[in-house]
């Protein structure tokens, strides 16, 4: 099986115990489904340089050696959008110098095969966003009880917000740090211009507005007879 979502092929999760996790068949993102606000929310905020680069970003490593440098530890990362997907799909998350060598040349290779909105999509479908939302739909509808074509602008930024530490941002059991980690991503967005200066205060005075876990509950109720009827 391979080891990318597509289509036809669906990657396979196990959690800590080694038993498989169940990931729907419409879980899958296809790159038309991706709005314009949510792909612009993750590539201002996990990626800048991600329609220019080939698939890892020479300026954002050396400028994150510096700050690992300054702070004598490893505070940040240097990984593309394209090399998260390597690691969520081929390789463990361990940090050592030749894993992530093996990273960089897995994710020059998918460049070459895939196009730019073929890498997001499956990088969208696969990445953990907390809750046992894997992938960007199932996340959409765990937190906000809709489907992806559906969220706003504040939603898309909330949702690019939590994948760097869906513990720590999550909108259920975190949702003041999440606010705060959303309008981050709004600014982030704002200054890299994808946002004129009206629409970055709008949605910056938007609730986090996350379903109840009755919601919650109905909608993944609702989810899983969709998919069952399919």
């Amino acid at each position: 099986r391979s080891l990318l979502p597509t289509n036809s092929a669906l990657p396979v999760f196990y959690d800590i115990n080694g038993d498989e996790l169940p990931y729907a068949q419409d879980t899958y993102v296809r790159p038309e489904e991706i709005s314009p606000d949510l792909k612009n929310a993750f590539v201002a905020l996990e990626d800048k340089r991600f329609y220019s680069h080939k698939g890892y970003d020479p300026i954002r490593m050396i400028g994150a050696t510096l700050s690992n440098i300054k702070a004598r530890k490893i505070t940040e990362g240097a990984s593309t959008i394209t090399q998260q997907l390597v690691k969520n799909t081929h390789l463990t998350h361990e940090r050592t110098f030749k894993r992530k060598l093996n990273e960089i040349a897995i994710a020059v290779k998918l460049e070459k095969e895939y196009d730019k909105d073929e890498i997001l999509s499956m990088y969208l479908s696969v990445i953990y966003f907390g809750s046992g939302a894997y992938g960007v739909k199932q996340a959409a509808r765990t937190f906000f009880g809709k489907d992806i074509s559906e969220l706003t602008l504040p939603e898309c930024a909330t949702l690019a917000g939590i994948v760097r530490n869906p513990a720590g941002y999550s909108p259920i059991y975190r949702p003041e740090s999440c606010l705060k980690r959303r309008n981050v991503a709004l600014h982030t967005m704002y200054e890299q211009g994808y946002l004129d200066k009206e629409t970055y205060n709008k949605a910056i005075d938007a609730p986090l507005d996350v379903k109840s876990n009755n919601e919650r509950a109905n909608c993944r109720k609702e989810a899983a007879i969709s998919i069952w009827q399919k």
